[in-house]
C-alpha cells in the first residue's frame, strides 16, 4: 500500500506496527509453516479482534465473524491459508488508516486549543477596550456605571473562557502535549 499523505513520523509508526504484526503473525505460526490455517487462523482472528476490543472476552460468534472477515480480506489466493505476504497487505493499510486517523485526531484537538485561545485574547482585548472606555469616562463622569457592569460582564466572560481553554488543555489527549 501507499503512504500518500502520511508524515515521515506517520510512515515510521506505520514501519513498527507492521515489524510488531510480523512479530505477532510469526509468534501465531505454531508450525512455522510461514503460513497461516486452523487454530493459528482462529488465533489471528482472536488476536485482532482483542486488538479493537481491549478487555473484553471475545465470543464464539465474534471469533468466527472476525475469521470470516480476515480471510475475505487476506487470502487473496482464497486457499483457505494466510501467508505473511497476504497478511502484510492487509495490515498495512489499516495501520496507515489508524496512523491518518490519529493525526487527525490531534489536529481536530489543536484546532480546538486554537479557537479556545483566540477567544480568550479577543476576551482580554475586549477588557482592555472597556477598561479603557471606563477610564475616559470615569474622568468624563460619563456612563461610568454602565461601562463598570460591562467591564464586569467582560471579565465573566474571559473567566469562562480561560476555565474553558484550560479543560480543552488537560483532557485526554488535549492541546497540553501539542
Amino acid at each position: 500500500g501507499g503512504v500518500a499523505g502520511l508524515t515521515a513520523a506517520g510512515v515510521e509508526e506505520v514501519g513498527k506496527a507492521v515489524s510488531e504484526a510480523r512479530a505477532k503473525f510469526n509468534a501465531l505460526d505454531s508450525d512455522g509453516s510461514g503460513v497461516l490455517d486452523g487454530a493459528e487462523l482462529e488465533a489471528l482472528a482472536t488476536w485482532s479482534w482483542e486488538s479493537f476490543h481491549p478487555g473484553q472476552e471475545i465470543t464464539a460468534g465474534a471469533r468466527a465473524e472476525t475469521l470470516a472477515k480476515v480471510l475475505a480480506e487476506c487470502d487473496t489466493t482464497k486457499d483457505g491459508r494466510v501467508d505473511w505476504g497476504e497478511f502484510e497487505k492487509y495490515y498495512r493499510v489499516i495501520a496507515e488508516r489508524l496512523v491518518r486517523w490519529h493525526s487527525d485526531q490531534r489536529a481536530a484537538e489543536g484546532a480546538r486549543v486554537a479557537a479556545a485561545e483566540a477567544m480568550k485574547v479577543k476576551h482580554e482585548a475586549e477588557v482592555a477596550a472597556v477598561k479603557a472606555e471606563l477610564a475616559v469616562a470615569q474622568a468624563g463622569a460619563t456612563r461610568a456605571s454602565e461601562l463598570s457592569a460591562e467591564l464586569e460582564a467582560e471579565r465573566a466572560a474571559l473567566r469562562a473562557c480561560q476555565s474553558e481553554l484550560a479543560m480543552v488543555k488537560e483532557a485526554p489527549g488535549g492541546g497540553g502535549g501539542l
